[in-house]
């Protein structure tokens, strides 16, 4: 492991990561007619 912008790696991963959660909870949330 390198301290070559491990923030920005942290970044994307909790970016990608976030928008899979997002889409799950709204899919959900739709399929359950809430």
């Amino acid at each position: 492991m390198g301290s070559r912008g491990p923030t920005a790696a942290r970044l994307v991963l909790l970016g990608g990561i976030l928008r899979g959660a997002a889409g799950f909870v709204s899919r959900t949330g739709l399929t359950m007619g809430a």
